[in-house]
C-alpha cells in the first residue's frame, strides 16, 4: 500500500515522503537499489509512468482542452483530477468522465467556459464505442398516417446526444480541429473566453466518425425534450410558443427530417398484433 501510495502519488518520490508524513529510508525497504539507480529512482520511474499515461490518456479524449490551457495548466489540471477521481478500473475507458464536473467546482470553475468545452469533448469520446441500434427510416415516416406523427416516440439512438451547454464552445473545438490539420507551428495556453449563450448540439456517428451539429435559435427550445426523449406532439407544443401553429410544425418537420437523415433517431418497435379470441 505503501508502495502504490509512492507510485500514484502527485510529486515525486522525495516530495511524496515528505507531505505523507513517511520514512525517509522506505523506498531502500520497499526496492532494492544499486550503483546505477537508487531505490526513490527505482520507485520514481513508476511514479513518472503512471501520471504521463493518464495524462496522455486524458489528453487524447479532451486535446481541444489540453490545447486552450496549455502543457503547465493541463499538468496541474490532471494531477487535481487523479487525487479526486483515481482510476478505478484497469481500462482507461472512463477516466474522463467526472472531469465536466471537476471543473465546474473549485478553483477550476473560475474559466466555466472550460467545462462546457470538456462536456463537448467527452461527449464526442463517450459516442464512439456506443452500441449501433437500428435508426428510424424515411419509408417509417411515410407509411405512418397523418394522425400516429403526435405519438411518434422521438428517442436518438444510443450513438447520438444531445449536448446543453452555456457557451459557445463548438467554435472553439472547431479551431482546435482545424489546426491539428494544419501544418502550422502548435501554439497552447489561448485562454480568449467564447461567447456566453445557450447552446445546445446534436453529436452523432457515422462509422467510425463522430459527427456535431448546433440547433438553431428556433430548434434549440426543445433540447433538453430531444435529449431524454419525447413524443413528436411534445416538441411540436413546445416549439408552439410564440410561433404559429403552421410555423412550429414546419420548424419540428424539418427537425425530424433531419434527425431522420443523419440517422439519429431510434425505430419506432412494431406494434404486436392483438390476439383473437
Amino acid at each position: 500500500m505503501q508502495f502504490f501510495s509512492l507510485v500514484t502519488a502527485r510529486e515525486d518520490v522525495g516530495g511524496a515522503i515528505a507531505r505523507l508524513g513517511l520514512p525517509r529510508n522506505l523506498p531502500d525497504e520497499l526496492v532494492e537499489g544499486d550503483e546505477r539507480l537508487s531505490a526513490p529512482g527505482r520507485i520514481g520511474i513508476y511514479n513518472d509512468m503512471y501520471f504521463v499515461r493518464l495524462r496522455d490518456g486524458l489528453r487524447e479524449d479532451f486535446p481541444a482542452l489540453a490545447r486552450v490551457m496549455g502543457a503547465q495548466q493541463f499538468d496541474t489540471l490532471t494531477a487535481d483530477y487523479l487525487e479526486a477521481h483515481p482510476p478505478r478500473d484497469h481500462s482507461l475507458r472512463d477516466l474522463g468522465r467526472e472531469l465536466p464536473g471537476f471543473l465546474r467546482v473549485g478553483r477550476w470553475s473560475a474559466a466555466a467556459w472550460h467545462a462546457d468545452l470538456a462536456a463537448l469533448e467527452w461527449a464526442r469520446a463517450d459516442l464512439f464505442d456506443r452500441a449501433d441500434s437500428a435508426p428510424l427510416l424515411w419509408d417509417d415516416l411515410r407509411a405512418m398516417p397523418p394522425e400516429g406523427f403526435a405519438e411518434l416516440p422521438v428517442v436518438l439512438v444510443p450513438a447520438a446526444r444531445v449536448v446543453v451547454l452555456d457557451h459557445v464552445v463548438d467554435e472553439v473545438w472547431r479551431r482546435h480541429h482545424a489546426a491539428e490539420e494544419s501544418t502550422e507551428p502548435e501554439g497552447e495556453g489561448v485562454n480568449e473566453a467564447p461567447v456566453t449563450r445557450r447552446t445546445a448540439l446534436v453529436l452523432w456517428r457515422e462509422g467510425t466518425l463522430i459527427c456535431q451539429r448546433r440547433l438553431t435559435d428556433d430548434e434549440v427550445a426543445v433540447a433538453d425534450d430531444l435529449a431524454r426523449g419525447a413524443r413528436f406532439g411534445e416538441l411540436c407544443e413546445r416549439l408552439g410558443e410564440g410561433r404559429s401553429e403552421p410555423e412550429a410544425a414546419q420548424v419540428a418537420f424539418q427537425l425530424l427530417a433531419w434527425l431522420t437523415q443523419v440517422g439519429a433517431l431510434q425505430a419506432v418497435p412494431p406494434v404486436a398484433a392483438e390476439a383473437t379470441p
